[in-house]
């Protein structure tokens, strides 16, 4: 009975151990509810409940007295139980996970003193008893061993229990987040250790409990039930079955090449317009051309289509570009599966492997899906006048229809020499100035008002906008439907073209660039009436004498010279042979002499440069030395 009696105290000491151990905070307590969010949330509270001027409190700080502080310590009295060993503190135990027991001194000493109480009543009753005490005994004795087998068990689930309990996953994740920040803040004690800290850990546990819930759920469920609910989990392995497949996709399977299977969510389906932000690469030797096929590589398809190249001026207008710029982006309208924006994309012009040279062609980026978008380019018309009347003309050779001409009513027109109009309304075919009496005008002709009256050698320009069609070209690349890569050809360029049949490229003279002859135009004289110039001032009357086909009387009449004009005539003639003679041999003697001089020159210049070449060897060479020195100097010191 005392070895029972003991036992049930062990046993209730053990539980008080393990109640102390795991303790549970009652969640209805008020203020630990305050402490398990921030403190700052509830100033007032805290304030009401603080004296901020007790000097008792102050001190417990850095900017209170330390002296007293150091009083407080040394006048403290030291903890007891602080030099207790840990057996007496801890007393035995089991380690649930590696199920050792761990037995205490004061047990090892009681259980000691137990058997040997027990061995002397044994001997005891042993003297006295008879047969059948012996037997009772060992009935008893029996029955206490299976009681104590009985608590053990509930015991060691209880405390299974509450280990799981303190081992969940949102404590156990606050646990080591406070260890690991050392949080020990005021009202440290009053923490709950299964409270959260902030909200932020409150959201947390409460979605790593769901989780814990939902994995619980599924994992009572059977395979084929969990499967049907959650999916194949990862790492599993599976039979795909591909409904609709092509018989070439099987015939020509490579097991070589690898298959990414993947899913496509309902919008992807949608083809329409994209805008890309594109850049050609770097190393990509050619610049890419307008409306050349390209292959675009996007998410997990790749499609071949024929995009088409703008840039955005300052009025937000979409200008299409021939070529793509050099180091710089554009933008490139595209018809495809609609992707969502930001998604990278890379473009290729073969998807050969035996290409010479780079073969990424240019990098892009979706930015967005807009129908809608207006690509537009220059248009620059020319015409001629056929019929001139006043203020307006009719212009042929600008438009090959009316439908063309209708659609540009009303756009401006302005001449070479500066004359500006407008398209009023188209010409119907053979109407003229008489009706169809004099051929008329054909299809195209339309009739323009200016705001001066034209030449017939005037040329009018019509400079416009016109919107370019993005066309609708997508073409999946199916290169796993044939034996390799190099199998599969998509839509050529036509530089392809022209190099696989041998072909030139076209000439078109009207392109080559020719010198510019403009003949000198030649503008008639103003002719005024003869009446209108009797009835003009004589100050506005033009002062300009015609000139005469006739020859003037001074002209026509003869001078006869007497024989003193005749002798003084022809000595001004001798004196001016004489002065040309005396000049022309000047001249001659002047020439031989610059000629002797140059000579004498040449020879000077000659011994002088040679002389000026050593001099300045020499200065070189001297100046050298002296730098050489230097430098020696200033290693040396």
């Amino acid at each position: 009975k005392k070895k029972k009696n003991r036992d049930d105290d062990d046993d209730n000491d053990e539980d008080s151990d393990s109640d102390d151990l795991f303790k549970r905070t009652d969640d209805n307590d008020a203020s630990k509810t305050i402490d398990a969010f921030d403190q700052t949330k509830f100033i007032r509270e805290m304030r009401g409940k603080l004296d901020v001027s007790d000097p008792a409190l102050r001190n417990r700080f850095v900017t209170g007295d330390w002296d007293a502080a150091e009083a407080r310590a040394e006048a403290q009295p030291l903890d007891e139980s602080a030099n207790l060993d840990d057996d007496e503190v801890y007393g035995d135990f089991e380690d649930l996970e590696t199920g050792e027991k761990f037995v205490g001194k004061d047990s090892k000493n009681a259980g000691s003193g137990s058997e040997g109480s027990d061995d002397s009543s044994d001997e005891d009753d042993g003297d006295d008893d008879s047969d059948d005490d012996d037997s009772d005994d060992d009935d008893s004795g029996s029955s206490d061993s299976d009681e104590d087998e009985e608590a053990k068990e509930k015991r060691r689930l209880a405390k299974i229990e509450k280990h799981g309990e303190f081992q969940h996953p949102s404590a156990q994740g606050r646990g080591a987040r406070r260890k690991q920040k050392g949080l020990k803040g005021p009202n440290h004690d009053a923490y709950a250790e299964d409270e959260p800290t902030t909200y932020f850990d409150l959201l947390k546990d409460q979605f790593a409990e769901q989780t814990a819930r939902t994995r619980a759920a599924l994992d009572a469920l059977p395979a084929s039930t969990r499967e049907a609910m959650e999916g194949f989990r990862p790492g599993a392995y599976l039979r795909v079955v591909l409904e609709s497949a092509p018989c070439e996709w099987v015939k020509n399977f490579d097991p070589k090449r690898p298959i990414l299977v993947g899913g496509l969510l309902a919008g992807e389906n949608v083809v329409g317009m994209q805008q890309l932000r594109l850049k050609r690469h770097r190393w990509h030797r050619k610049t890419l051309k307008n409306k050349d096929p390209l292959i675009f590589s996007i998410g997990w398809r790749r499609f071949q289509t024929i995009p088409i190249y703008s840039v955005v001026d300052a009025n937000s207008r979409h200008r299409m570009i021939k070529y793509t710029p050099e180091h710089m982006h554009c933008n490139a309208t595209i018809h495809g599966p609609i992707v969502p924006p930001n998604t990278a994309a890379i473009c290729f012009q073969k998807i050969n492997s035996n290409q010479p040279s780079f073969r990424v062609a240019a990098t892009a980026i979706i930015l967005e899906i807009d129908h809608s978008m207006k690509i537009m380019k220059k248009l620059k018309l020319v015409g001629t006048p056929q019929k001139i009347y006043k203020n307006t003309a009719f212009i042929t050779g600008m438009f090959n229809s009316s439908l063309e001409v209708a659609k540009f009513e009303g756009a401006m027109l302005r001449t070479v020499s500066g004359i500006r109009g407008t398209v009023k309304k188209a010409v119907k075919p053979g109407q003229g100035e008489h009706g169809s009496k004099d051929g008329g005008l054909g299809d195209g002709a339309c009739r323009c008002t200016f705001e001066d009256k034209l030449l017939m050698s005037d040329i009018v320009f019509l400079r416009s906008w016109i919107r370019v069609d993005v066309p609708k070209f997508y073409n999946p690349v199916t290169n796993a439907l044939v034996k390799s890569d190099d199998d599969w050809i998509g839509m050529r360029t036509v530089g392809q073209i022209r190099y696989d049949n041998q072909m030139t490229i076209p000439v078109n003279p009207d392109s080559i660039y020719k010198p510019i002859e403009r003949k000198k135009r030649v503008f008639n004289k103003l002719q005024i009436p003869k009446a209108l110039q009797q009835a003009l001032p004589f100050k506005s009357k033009p002062k300009l004498e015609p000139s005469r086909k006739r020859k003037t009387l001074e002209q026509k009449r003869a001078v006869v010279q007497d024989k003193e004009e005749k002798k003084m005539t022809t000595m001004v003639q001798q004196l001016n042979t004489i002065r040309n003679e005396k000049m022309a041999k000047r001249k001659a003697q002047q020439e031989i002499r610059r000629a002797v001089k140059a000579k004498k020159d040449a020879k000077d210049n000659e011994w002088r440069s040679v002389l000026e070449k050593e001099r300045k060897k020499s200065r070189y060479r001297e100046e050298g030395k002296a730098e050489k020195l230097r430098a020696l100097r200033a290693q040396t010191s």
